[in-house]
């Protein structure tokens, strides 16, 4: 079955740009850039892609907004020194030759929600990215390849892996982000019910429709709360939940992956980024994608 690599770039983005230390090329700072390419460059060396997507997201408010007003409220402003550097590697991109998709309204996570959707039968997919919302997406052909420490390692979550480090099924991801919330994105879930709780409803319940069934069986104390923060629960999860009916005009053929080697060198040296242009001055058989 042929692969489809989805990037949620933003996420990578903030990833290369807090794990990299400053770097500059003329006097402007590009660690954004460096790192987002090296994180790319390595993902393509493992997965070895047919296909290859990326999102991002847009500046305007999505629906999520529009249905929680504090939606992500706590998060400062992207840094400028880091905006300046999207139109760079939104250019790196385009030189490999990957679609660069984004959609007024919505998340880059909801892009790459509504594409698994629609290719999970039909090829394997891997979501590279550091955001766990993904996944909820994660079934028996698609898998979320994630950076751990830093950039170098990555971790590959596929149903198994998603329920040794949660305790959920990835069908149920939502319901636990849904009750313990989620700070990073000012999701406020029930509050009293913490990781441990919201695991432990989940494996004995399964889904929030099924906890609020069944919620004269719950211990009298989280039972309370949940009955108390009922319309907080099932909005929390309405927000966590990734849209997969994003109107895209894009067809398979325009997502294969295939580029001029030449080109990208010539992108990567007004940087002086050496390593990655030593990748692409080497015929593609020799490539070695070495961080």
């Amino acid at each position: 079955m042929k692969k489809l690599l989805l990037i949620d770039s933003n996420a990578l983005v903030y990833r290369a740009y807090h794990a990299l230390p400053p770097l500059k090329s003329e006097g402007k700072l590009v660690n954004a850039l460096y790192g987002f390419f090296l994180i790319f460059t390595k993902a393509i060396e493992d997965v070895k892609p047919d296909y290859v997507v990326s999102a991002f997201d847009r500046k305007e408010k999505t629906f999520r907004h529009e249905e929680f007003e504090d939606y992500k409220a706590q998060r400062p402003d992207m840094p400028d020194e880091l905006v300046d550097q999207l139109p760079l590697i939104k250019q790196g991109l385009e030189k490999y030759g990957v679609p660069v998709l984004e959609k007024k309204g919505f998340e880059a996570d909801d892009i790459i929600a509504t594409l698994t959707k629609r290719w999970a039968d039909s090829l394997e997919i891997v979501i590279l990215s550091g955001d766990r919302d993904l996944l909820q997406l994660v079934e028996k052909s698609v898998i979320v390849r994630s950076p751990g420490r830093g950039i170098k390692k990555m971790i590959n979550f596929d149903k198994e892996k998603v329920l040794e480090k949660y305790g959920v099924p990835p069908s149920l991801f939502v319901d636990y982000k849904a009750l313990r919330g989620d700070p990073s994105d000012n999701i406020p879930g029930v509050k009293g019910i913490g990781k441990k709780r919201a695991r432990t409803l989940i494996q004995k319940h399964g889904s929030i429709e099924e906890i609020y069934e069944d919620l004269d069986k719950v211990k009298k104390t989280f039972g309370k709360k949940l009955k108390d923060q009922k319309k907080q629960a099932f909005q929390s999860k309405r927000l966590v939940t990734l849209r997969k009916d994003v109107d895209l005009n894009l067809k398979l053929e325009e997502a294969k992956f295939s580029y001029k080697k030449e080109e990208l060198a010539t992108f990567f040296k007004k940087f002086n980024f050496t390593s990655l242009v030593s990748k692409y001055e080497k015929t593609r058989d020799q490539m070695k994608f070495e961080i």
